[in-house]
């Protein structure tokens, strides 16, 4: 406990809000998750060691997403004055959850239509997988994920670019990562069965969170100024 504690000292207010809230909300709105990245799941997570490579890929990805976004917003936001960086990071981070919230709340559907330039290259690499059935494979396949077209995961990637902060961006996408793998480790038939009576009610809690996290961003922003 002290250990936790003492890593909890590394963050700010604001970074531990949005912590948990993309935390709780990745996992509320993970149902989201099943629809695209289910099926490739099933097909290719055999044994429990299969399933742990899928989610380290899928970690390591998300993680150089936090990485690359998080630079590229820190070399955009340094280029304003110290205030106005403390101003429109939060303000932007907020309204970005808000977004993401209200379409949660309005039950719209997160995930593009997969371009065969992509589909055509993923479904050979997953048939390769199944037939070598090799864990680095399955690596490789959970790290290829960051370019599925998933709007529930490109609207935390677009949140991460606007913290002017590559340790914040790289948090949000770890946060995001962990609240997925309960969804995405166990079966989506198991995990449906275990949220089966409160599916209904997972989008407008993790929609909730969201508006509230976005709320309070904001006004830790406009306070900053005041």
């Amino acid at each position: 406990m002290a250990i936790f504690c003492h890593m909890l000292g590394y963050y700010t207010q604001s970074q531990l809000i949005i912590a948990v809230s993309v935390l709780s909300s990745s996992f509320l709105g993970s149902l989201h998750c099943l629809g695209m990245c289910g099926p490739i799941v099933v097909a290719t997570n055999k044994t429990k060691w299969h399933s742990l490579f899928y989610q380290m890929g899928r970690l390591f990805g998300y993680l150089i997403l936090g990485f690359i976004v998080g630079h590229l917003g820190q070399e955009i936001l340094g280029r304003f004055p110290g205030s106005w960086a403390a101003l429109i990071a939060p303000f932007i981070l907020g309204l970005t959850f808000i977004s993401l919230g209200l379409l949660l709340f309005k039950q719209r559907q997160f995930h593009f239509p997969l371009p065969k330039l992509i589909s055509l290259p993923y479904k050979k690499f997953i048939t390769l997988q199944s037939k070598n059935k090799s864990s680095v494979f399955t690596f490789f396949i959970g790290l290829c994920s960051i370019f599925l077209p998933c709007g529930w995961l490109y609207g935390f990637v677009i949140g991460a670019a606007t913290t002017n902060s590559i340790k914040t961006s790289l948090l949000i996408m770890f946060m995001f990562w962990l609240g997925t793998v309960p969804a995405l480790f166990f079966t989506p038939l198991i995990f449906q069965k275990i949220i089966g009576p409160l599916k209904k009610k997972f989008p407008a809690m993790a929609g909730s969170i969201l508006l509230v996290a976005g709320a309070i961003l904001i006004l830790v922003a406009i306070r900053r100024v005041l």
